[in-house]
């Protein structure tokens, strides 16, 4: 993900992810479709050249019954029948062999003939060429009886075999591969349809988000400044600190929303000039719980919560409203109450003057591993403390282009022009 000062729009990068993903599943299901097809030509092909030889082996069986072991010949049987042996009850096997049989075809047809008396077939090379292993039952002499036969598929049909075997997987894979091609542009017009609608939902977000941060920060010092300023601190912040995407979006929604639970406090409080009494801060407190109820009632905002409920939480774990401390204040919690008490000390108050930079700085120097996490206080110093005015004194169209910007990277739905 590109940093939010990038500039660098996500939405082609992902659009090209989506193409290259749907290329290579198409290619996947293609491949597999081709050898599953490859697969079942064969096996069919093979019961064909099984049920041919078989047919063959019943007129050779025939042929032989009558003869005897001492005297079998196969004038007249199928010549593709190199070694065939027929075995009858409580006689002995006849048998004939072709010439030209070779020890090697010899010692298969033996192996065959050892794996049971079933009817089944195998097929095996030998010197390039194709055999069939066949056994099945017969009936000779009225009796029944086993037919063991050596097959030798003609080269001819061999070579019939193995074309219309790979035209079948390559007719397949094309078929998958353009049907891949066809369907590409399709999902890509749903997906654009798809993001469209995002977009439309998300930006409908980010304007509530934008109405109810200004609302509250015009109420409660008559600008929204202040949101500008502590989103796009946090944001640069969030950075240097390395949250990712998900922490970021967590984090933006947050920073602007994070005290929106002030439109529960009475204006005698809220506006009050001067410092607020014991109880009017105890009042004051409890917009923390005002905003989580208040984001608590969106699914969508429901994930500042972090922001919202922990900004006040101090790291030593007196800080309110829950006095959790330490890694049990959530990393964006953290990061924020840096950020928002650094904005409020150098920004002017209808009870006080603004600070100078250096001044909020030894104050978070100072607050840290008790007000602060020592660890965020460093990111800041770093990578803010320098160059805080950059975002300080912008005015306030800069802000709301730099918060644009940040949209665009960490909610890619969201066009330029989101945000009032």
């Amino acid at each position: 993900m590109a940093r939010a000062n990038g500039l660098i729009h996500p939405l082609p990068h992902l659009r090209r992810g989506i193409v290259l993903r749907l290329a290579l599943c198409g290619l996947l299901i293609a491949g597999f479709a081709g050898a599953l097809a490859y697969w079942l030509e064969t096996q069919r092909l093979d019961t064909m050249v099984a049920d041919f030889a078989a047919d063959q082996a019943r007129h050779l069986a025939h042929s032989l019954e009558g003869q005897s072991a001492e005297h079998a010949s196969a004038e007249g049987g199928s010549k593709e029948f190199l070694i065939a042996r027929l075995e009858i009850a409580d006689r002995l096997p006849v048998e004939v062999r072709r010439t030209g049989v070779t020890p090697a075809l010899a010692a298969a047809f033996e192996q065959g003939a050892t794996r049971g008396d079933g009817d089944h077939h195998e097929n095996f090379r030998v010197d390039g060429s194709l055999y069939m292993f066949l056994s099945m039952p017969v009936e000779a002499a009225g009796v029944p009886a086993r037919f063991l036969g050596l097959y030798r598929v003609g080269t001819e049909f061999a070579g019939q075999i193995r074309a219309r075997t790979l035209w079948s997987a390559i007719a397949v894979v094309v078929v998958v591969l353009v049907t891949t091609a066809v369907l590409i542009p399709v999902i890509l017009a749903l997906e654009r349809r798809v993001v469209r609608f995002a977009s439309d939902a998300v930006e409908g977000n980010i304007d509530t988000l934008a109405v109810l941060g200004s609302a509250i920060a015009k109420r409660d010092s008559d600008t929204d400044a202040h949101n500008y300023r502590v989103t796009l601190m946090a944001i640069r912040l969030g950075e240097t600190v390395g949250l990712g995407a998900a922490d970021m979006r967590k984090l933006i929604i947050g920073a602007f929303l994070h005290d929106v639970g002030k439109i529960g406090i009475p204006d005698h409080i809220l506006l009050k000039p001067g410092r607020l009494t014991e109880d009017e801060f105890e009042v004051m407190k409890t917009h923390v719980r005002h905003g989580l109820d208040i984001v608590s009632t969106s699914r969508w905002l429901n994930v500042a919560a972090d922001v919202v409920g922990n900004h006040h939480e101090k790291y030593d774990g007196t800080g309110y409203p829950r006095g959790v401390k330490g890694d049990a204040i959530p990393m964006i919690g953290r990061v924020f109450a840096v950020v928002d008490v650094f904005d409020a000390l150098t920004s002017r108050r209808p009870y006080k003057e603004p600070w100078s930079c250096d001044a909020a700085c030894a104050f978070l120097i100072e607050g840290q591993g008790t007000h602060f996490d020592p660890v965020v206080v460093e990111h800041f110093l770093r990578a803010l403390g320098p160059t805080w005015r950059e975002i300080a004194e912008q005015p306030l169209d800069v802000m709301r282009d730099g918060l644009k910007a940040a949209i665009n990277v960490y909610f890619p739905q969201v066009s330029l022009g989101s945000v009032p």
